[in-house]
């Protein structure tokens, strides 16, 4: 490789890290992300002698699966939260698919 070449690929570099920085700063300020994994779980809350105990759980709850500190983490998302939780998990991973372009 040729210094023209080797000057040519640094300045194509620089372009591509200032676009994805230009991306990540508009994707920040505009939007709130929540990464992790939702998944539905059966709840049974073990109340005496309610039907849960006996092996007939309650109608599932969202659950927010998540890395934390190498240790997987689920957290139970309260149904009045269930739609701004599921919005920001789709924020979290449209910014990962955008900027998956620039890896």
């Amino acid at each position: 490789m040729n210094d023209s070449e080797a000057s040519q690929l640094r300045l194509k570099a620089s372009r591509l890290i200032s676009e994805r920085q230009r991306m990540e700063k508009g994707l920040m300020e505009h939007q709130r992300f929540l990464r992790g994994s939702l998944l539905e779980r059966p709840k049974f809350c073990g109340k005496p002698g309610c039907k849960c105990t006996k092996g007939q759980p309650h109608p599932p709850g969202l659950c927010l699966s998540r890395l934390v500190n190498g240790t997987v983490r689920q957290i139970f998302i309260r149904t009045a939260d269930h739609e701004r939780v599921v919005s920001q998990v789709v924020n979290a991973l449209k910014a990962s698919l955008i900027l998956l372009v620039y890896v």
